[in-house]
């Protein structure tokens, strides 16, 4: 059976007592109404993301009102910081969270980001992959050492140690092959982005399996990203969802995260003028009735495999139907799932 996360969405309200109160219930609401974990996104000088510029804090105060919803950095952009101080902060996390971490990690794609921590993006993958290795090394055995081009770190004990054994699971997110063969080789699983389309995925997946044998590896966990709304009709999403969404899309392309060549699937969402929820959910959502949802997270499953799909609630409607649409999955999509 997939198990089911959502995108915590985002709610910052600096004039209340508590400015995050709102985040805080739809995390407490969503683990009543069964979801298995939540997630936070990372960006960083963006006043006006809808992730966080330090999730692994943000995770902290979710943990210390759950008991079981699991606690997913998706995605951590890790060419950013030093892997001790990743990993001491991952490891407390997980002791706060009385083992519930799950690291993801990718290697980030705003050039404005890479410039504000003085960074060249030429070096993304090489930091990202020496992070990985220095981290999972030194919870593995127990203390850091490594050497490396852009991290040089004595032998050090590791400490906070997370409660896991041997470590939280370590996914690496990408959508092209390259970022495939990474988590591969140097991760517990592959988590897909929300921009790729179903026969994209399913290759990509193909491809990591493969690329897991050829490591001797054993195949890694498989977590797909979708767009996800529910209502009680088809037409009531198609009217207050189906704009909020596609805007979403057209804005994560203009930010740059498909180059050209790759996958061409919002070449085909741009060429087409006019796109009809059908269309949208068959490439890139979950969206519909419970019924449609349902259906969908059973054609996606049989698909591609996954073992966690991640729905990112990007839509109308602000709090109040954010609460509505993970209450509608506690009561009626989540239960068909599981039984």
């Amino acid at each position: 059976m997939v198990k089911l996360g959502f995108r915590i969405p985002k709610y910052y309200e600096p004039a209340e007592r508590e400015p995050y109160r709102k985040t805080m219930e739809l995390a407490i609401l969503a683990e009543e109404a069964g979801f298995d974990f939540g997630t936070f996104g990372h960006r960083v000088v963006m006043p006006d993301s809808p992730n966080h510029a330090a999730p692994i804090v943000a995770l902290a105060a979710v943990a210390a009102r759950t008991t079981r919803l699991r606690l997913a950095t998706s995605i951590y952009v890790l060419p950013f910081h030093h892997p001790i101080t990743v990993a001491e902060q991952i490891g407390q996390l997980d002791q706060i969270s009385g083992g519930r971490v799950i690291f993801g990690v990718g290697i980030g794609y705003r050039d404005y980001e890479f410039a504000a921590y003085g960074l060249s993006r030429a070096d993304r993958v090489a930091r990202t992959v020496e992070a990985m290795q220095a981290i999972r090394e030194g919870w593995r055995r127990g203390y850091f050492e490594f050497s490396g081009k852009h991290f040089n770190i004595p032998r050090s004990p590791v400490d906070p140690v997370p409660i896991q054994a041997p470590h939280p699971p370590m996914w690496m997110g990408g959508a092209a092959e390259p970022a495939v063969k990474r988590a591969a080789r140097y991760a517990d699983g592959w988590l897909s982005n929300n921009t790729m389309t179903s026969d994209g995925i399913a290759g990509r997946v193909a491809s990591y399996a493969r690329y897991c044998e050829e490591e001797g590896h054993p195949l890694g966990t498989v977590t797909v990203v979708r767009n996800a709304w529910v209502a009680g009709s088809r037409a009531e999403v198609e009217r207050d969802w189906l704009p909020e969404v596609l805007k979403f899309q057209l804005d994560y392309q203009r930010a740059g995260v498909e180059r050209p060549g790759e996958d061409g699937s919002y070449a085909r969402l741009l060429s087409t003028g006019n796109v009809k929820l059908e269309d949208f959910v068959t490439e890139w959502g979950i969206a519909g009735t419970p019924e449609d949802c349902i259906a969908q997270i059973e054609r996606w499953r049989a698909k591609t495999g996954c073992d966690y799909m991640n729905l990112m609630f990007t839509g109308a409607g602000g709090f109040e139907a954010h609460r509505k649409v993970i209450q509608m999955f506690g009561r009626e999509v989540i239960p068909a799932l599981s039984s």
